[in-house]
């Protein structure tokens, strides 16, 4: 409540009195409560909600609830009763109201739009507005039987500004958690690759998880693994007339049968070498001894040179 003298009706009220005129409370005198207009009263006696401290001072506890009903409201006023029937002049205690019961609070995700305010007896809001000055607010009509209100949108931290039908003139501040509808954004959901069975074939399982699957007709190895028919590790092959270079200088080749030596250009003659239909490249020679090139360009395994120290093997 933003007026400490409003007093819910659900509430319990405790207040306390200082004898004057006389200076102390006799056993037998009483404090009555009742409305402004006298339609609801209630008496507090030692037996019933009234405790004195001393002679001099005395602490009255009030349920309006139980006292009064569900259908008393507005200001309360008290006044001191001695045991002889002389009553004293009425001082005012407290604004009783009443409240709605608010359960929930839905709204759209465009803020511009309504919202829909849940609960029981809000026939006893008077108005609802988006800010403390009420500046376009929506107003309760009298009598109001329903359980959803349509109200503005809240503040961000879900204010709303509302006045009790029972004490318009003040404005009291509600704060509800807005449960936002129709657009929300969704959470962002964890990518997960669509699940491969390891028996499905390569191309159909690049095509889904987002691999590049080798063209028709070429071999998929493992990396690091050696090329089919080559039982060593794996050569990179020289490019078409370009030498070969020798993978350790210091490993001992194998013997190579005995050939005459020959040129890129001419033979031992000075004549002109002849075409050799099966090569398209020319022959070269390293330190490891000779590969001759087939017409794929690739070099046999075969002729490949092994080192015979298997120590030396890189």
């Amino acid at each position: 409540m933003s007026d400490p003298d409003e007093l819910p009706q659900n509430a319990t009220l405790l207040f306390s009195l200082k004898a004057q005129t006389p200076s102390h409370f006799s056993r037998g005198e009483k404090i009555e409560v009742e409305t402004a207009d006298g339609s609801y009263t209630t008496m507090l006696t030692l037996a019933n909600g009234l405790t004195l401290q001393d002679s001099h001072t005395a602490l009255a506890t009030l349920d309006p609830s139980k006292a009064f009903g569900s259908s008393a409201f507005g200001p309360l006023k008290f006044r001191v009763v001695t045991d002889g029937g002389v009553t004293g002049d009425w001082q005012p205690l407290a604004t009783l109201v009443r409240l709605p019961q608010l359960s929930s609070l839905k709204c759209d995700a465009n803020a511009e739009g309504t919202c829909q305010l849940h609960g029981s007896d809000l026939f006893l809001v008077d108005a609802v507005a988006q800010d403390e000055q009420f500046k376009n607010p929506v107003q309760v009509p009298d009598g109001f039987p329903g359980w959803t209100l349509p109200v503005p949108h809240p503040g961000q931290k879900g204010q709303l500004y509302m006045k009790l039908r029972d004490d318009p003139s003040v404005v009291n501040l509600v704060t509800l958690t807005p449960q936002i509808e129709g657009g929300a954004k969704q959470a962002a959901k964890e990518y997960r690759p669509p699940y491969v069975s390891p028996g499905n074939d390569a191309g159909v399982a690049g095509a889904s998880a987002g691999v590049v699957t080798p063209a028709a007709g070429s071999a998929v190895l493992p990396t690091g693994a050696p090329a089919r028919g080559n039982t060593h590790p794996a050569t990179t092959a020289p490019a078409s007339g370009s030498p070969q270079a020798a993978p350790n200088a210091a490993a001992p080749t194998a013997p190579a049968s005995p050939k005459p030596p020959q040129s890129t250009s001419q033979t031992n003659a000075g004549t002109p070498a002849a075409a050799n239909p099966n090569t398209t490249g020319v022959s070269t020679t390293s330190a490891q001894g000779k590969a001759q090139k087939k017409s794929t360009g690739k070099s046999t395994a075969a002729q490949v040179l092994q080192p015979t120290d298997p120590g030396n093997i890189i």
